[in-house]
């Protein structure tokens, strides 16, 4: 029985993997076209650098701008 669930859990990984990776390219791509209508220098607060830091740890070196 294991051989007829596991093709079905496969596709819904890849298919939940794509999407993620669909809705990063457009944060990106939104996250882009913010960054040109601000100025150079953007103040933060200690504790939304402190988020920024755990958030951004957890994705590893995957994150960029």
């Amino acid at each position: 029985m294991r051989w007829l669930f596991h093709p079905l859990l496969l596709l819904l990984a890849n298919s939940t993997e794509g999407n993620l990776a669909k809705q990063v390219e457009y944060l990106k791509a939104e996250n882009a076209m913010l960054r040109k209508r601000l100025p150079k220098w953007l103040q933060t607060t200690a504790e939304e650098r402190a988020l920024l830091i755990k958030l951004g740890e957890a994705v590893g070196p995957g994150i960029d701008s």
